[in-house]
C-alpha cells in the first residue's frame, strides 16, 4: 500500500498541468499514489492525465462531470488507498522532497495532520519564489497550533498539509463554494489530536490576477459566510473558546456583507436566503464587537432593508 495518496483536482489548467504532475512523479518518496481528477475540463487536461497514467502505474485518473474543487477532492478521496491524504492544486507544483519530509514527520509522531511552510509566486514568474513562513514555535502544543489556524494566524490552505485519511469520514464540503479550505480545515482540526510541523516550504503556490464578474463576487461573499459561520459552529460545538469570538465576528461580518451584496446582485436560492436571514436575526443573541460600519449595515438590514440602495453601493460592500 502506498504511504500517501495525493489528490489533484483538474479543470482548465492545460498550460500548467504537466509541471504539476511532473513535480509529483519526481518526488523522492516513490511510494506515492497520484490521483488525477479531471473535473469535466473542456481542454486537453483529460488526455494529458491519461497519457501520464499509461506510463506510470502509481497514477489513477478519474473523469467526471464538473463538480467544482470540493467535488473533485471528494472523488479523489473516495478512491484513495493510503493512510494519508495530500492535495495539490493543478496549477501549482511541489518541491521534490515534500512528501518524504512530511511523511517522516507523520510517522515519527503518529500525527493526524502535518503542516509546512510554502512558496508563492505571481503567475508566470516561477523563478521568483517568495517564502511564506508560519514561524510556529518548535515546542508548540496541539491546542496552540489548532487555535492559531482557527484564528487565521497560520494558513488554512489544504495543500500545505497532509492528513490521516480517516479524518475525512462523515463530512463533505458544500459543492462549488469559495473558501473550501477554511470550511474543511475546521472539521479536520475538530477531529484531530496531534499536529506535526515541518518548518520548510514545499508547495509553490501560483497567484493569478483575479477578474470576477458581479455574480462571481456574490458567490465569493457567500463562500466567506459559509466558511466562517461553519468555523464558528465548530468552535462552539467543540468548546474551542479562544478562537470562538474571532470566528463569530468574521462570520457576522461576512453575513452582513453578503446580505447587502446579494440585494444588488442576487445569487442565492430562497432556501439560502432564509438561512442567512435566520443567522442575521440571531446576531443580537451572540454579541461580538463589530466595527461601526458593520453595525450601521446591520441596523439598516434589520430596520429599513428596502432602503439599502440609498445607503450602499456594491463598491462599498466589497471593502467590507
Amino acid at each position: 500500500m502506498p504511504k500517501i495518496s495525493v489528490v489533484v483536482p483538474i479543470y482548465k489548467v492545460e498550460k500548467y498541468l504537466r509541471k504539476s504532475i511532473d513535480s509529483l512523479i519526481n518526488q523522492t518518496l516513490k511510494d506515492i499514489e497520484i490521483i488525477l481528477v479531471d473535473d469535466g475540463s473542456p481542454d486537453n487536461c483529460g488526455a494529458i492525465c491519461d497519457e501520464y497514467a499509461a506510463n506510470d502505474s502509481r497514477i489513477k485518473v478519474i473523469h467526471q462531470k464538473n463538480k467544482g474543487l470540493a467535488g473533485a477532492r471528494d472523488a479523489g478521496i473516495a478512491v484513495a488507498t493510503s493512510d494519508y491524504i495530500g492535495f495539490l492544486d493543478s496549477d501549482d507544483f511541489a518541491m521534490p522532497d515534500m512528501y518524504e519530509c512530511m511523511m517522516a514527520e507523520a510517522e515519527k509522531n503518529d500525527a493526524d495532520v502535518v503542516i509546512s511552510d510554502y512558496f508563492v509566486f505571481n503567475d508566470e514568474k516561477e523563478d521568483e519564489l517568495s517564502e511564506r513562513r508560519m514561524n510556529i514555535p518548535p515546542n508548540a502544543t496541539f491546542e496552540f497550533i489548532r487555535d492559531g489556524i482557527l484564528l487565521d494566524h497560520y494558513a488554512s490552505y489544504a495543500w500545505n498539509k497532509i492528513y490521516k485519511r480517516e479524518l475525512f469520514t462523515g463530512f463533505t464540503v458544500p459543492p462549488d463554494m469559495y473558501l473550501e479550505d477554511v470550511y474543511m480545515c475546521s472539521h479536520i482540526l475538530a477531529k484531530s489530536s496531534r499536529i506535526g510541523v515541518v518548518p520548510k516550504p514545499f508547495i509553490c503556490y501560483r497567484q493569478h490576477l483575479s477578474i470576477m464578474d458581479k455574480i462571481s463576487k456574490t458567490k465569493r461573499k457567500h463562500g466567506f459566510y459559509l466558511a466562517w459561520s461553519e468555523r464558528e459552529r465548530v468552535c462552539e460545538e467543540h468548546g474551542f473558546d479562544k478562537p470562538l469570538m474571532y470566528c463569530r465576528r468574521r462570520a457576522q461580518e461576512a453575513a452582513i456583507a453578503l446580505k447587502i451584496y446579494d440585494y444588488f446582485h442576487p445569487y442565492m436560492s430562497q432556501e439560502e436566503k432564509n438561512t442567512l436571514d435566520n443567522y442575521l436575526a440571531d446576531i443580537p443573541n451572540k454579541p461580538v464587537e463589530l466595527q461601526l460600519r458593520h453595525k450601521l449595515r446591520l441596523w439598516i438590514i434589520n430596520h429599513v432593508p428596502k432602503c439599502c440602495w440609498m445607503f450602499f453601493s456594491p463598491g462599498i460592500v466589497l471593502r467590507g
